[in-house]
């Protein structure tokens, strides 16, 4: 909410410090480049994301049990989301990239010149890449391993939201390069824009060499936390490499027609800033898209966590497990509140036998059950109205 509320804010702010002749609708090459951005990221967000939110049942309607027979109506339940918090803030950052291109070729937006580079400036994009600017490097830190204190595990969250907010203000100082009066402000500008924004390069020298040091352990806790440090190791290595890319194209795009010769035309061609804005910006959030979709299934899809867990504690106890005639059942509760069972062999084998061949049968290893947080909380509410607890003496 954060994040939108900032990009819906510089919008704002755009059209509000932006002279009213500057305010025009995109035309020819600009506009075509963001129709094209438009149907690739759309897509590419749909085919991505589409049949992984279906997955896990984002909106996952179940019948509440409250309704009349009579009118054969009944009322339905939103369960709690598998979605994880990295996988909500990719479609955050997708979102608002889609809106942003949406917004310059459906409405008039702010266009100006750059006083020393004599390009145009698109603000909407500036309003874009601000606020993900900083977000997007949070995520990659949020995604990383925590640190034990010598008491219990957390995060470096100074650290963190400084980092952020340095590649958003380098990145802010793009929005207001139009504004300045002169050249010496713009080149002051300019440098703090430089200086802020290679803060995430000495972060990610730094990550990669503590990820050196890290071993992948033999446990599912020793290994999702190995992956984490491997995931935000390659987002900080995508975002160094992808903002490292913009800055270069943003040169040669704006101040390449002043070194060039007339005949190379697409250097000065007035929109040729669009167009690498359209075509850098895509590359970034699709490859940011495939990593975070990594990232979700490899450390925070909380299905696949448990089920990892519960496979991990069966096999420990392999051996009794397949050869004790008691029934065992090992749960893991999720994030969501629902809660994964696994069960042993002998509380089913018996029922099975009968409808299925002895041979299918010992195949079986385990059962797997999943109860829903709204289950859980109805079985916890018959059970504490029909238990007295007794006062201890």
């Amino acid at each position: 909410y954060y994040v939108i509320g900032l990009w819906l804010g510089l919008i704002c702010f755009s059209y509000c410090i932006a002279p009213r002749d500057s305010i025009q609708w995109l035309t020819g090459t600009e506009r075509n480049a963001c129709l094209v951005e438009l149907s690739i990221l759309s897509t590419a967000v749909t085919m991505k994301h589409g049949p992984l939110l279906w997955e896990i049942n984002l909106m996952d309607f179940t019948p509440s049990g409250r309704g009349t027979p009579k009118s054969g109506r009944r009322s339905y339940l939103i369960s709690s989301s598998r979605a994880s918090g990295i996988l909500v803030g990719g479609l955050v950052v997708q979102f608002i990239a889609i809106m942003t291109v949406v917004i310059m070729v459906a409405f008039p937006v702010p266009v100006m010149i750059d006083p020393v580079l004599g390009s145009r400036v698109h603000l909407i994009r500036w309003c874009e890449w601000t606020p993900l600017a900083g977000f997007m490097t949070l995520m990659t830190e949020c995604i990383d391993a925590p640190i034990y204190n010598g008491s219990r595990l957390t995060h470096d969250w100074k650290a963190k939201f400084f980092l952020a907010a340095n590649e958003s203000l380098s990145t802010l100082c793009g929005l207001f390069f139009p504004f300045c009066p002169n050249a010496f402000t713009w080149y002051v500008v300019m440098i703090i824009s430089c200086v802020t924004y290679t803060v995430i390069l000495f972060r990610y020298y730094q990550k990669k060499k503590a990820f050196e040091k890290l071993s992948r352990g033999s446990s599912v806790d020793e290994i999702e936390l190995y992956d984490r440090s491997r995931m935000s190791l390659a987002l900080h290595g995508m975002c160094c490499f992808i903002w490292t890319g913009i800055t270069i194209m943003y040169f040669v795009s704006n101040a390449g027609h002043l070194v060039v010769p007339k005949s190379w035309s697409l250097f000065h061609d007035p929109a040729a800033t669009m167009l690498e804005e359209c075509f850098m910006d895509l590359v970034a959030k699709i490859l940011y898209m495939a990593l975070i979709i990594e990232a979700h299934y490899a450390a925070f899809d909380e299905a696949k966590r448990a089920n990892r867990r519960l496979a991990e504690l069966k096999n420990t106890m392999s051996v009794v497990w397949e050869s004790s005639s008691d029934t065992i059942a090992i749960s893991v509760r999720k994030i969501s509140g629902s809660v994964t069972s696994m069960v042993s062999p002998s509380f089913f084998r018996p029922a099975l036998v009968s409808t299925i061949n002895r041979t299918a049968v010992d195949q079986i290893s385990a059962i797997v059950l999943e109860l829903q947080h709204s289950e859980v909380q109805k079985k916890r509410g018959s059970l504490t109205s029909s238990t007295r607890i007794m006062p201890q003496n």
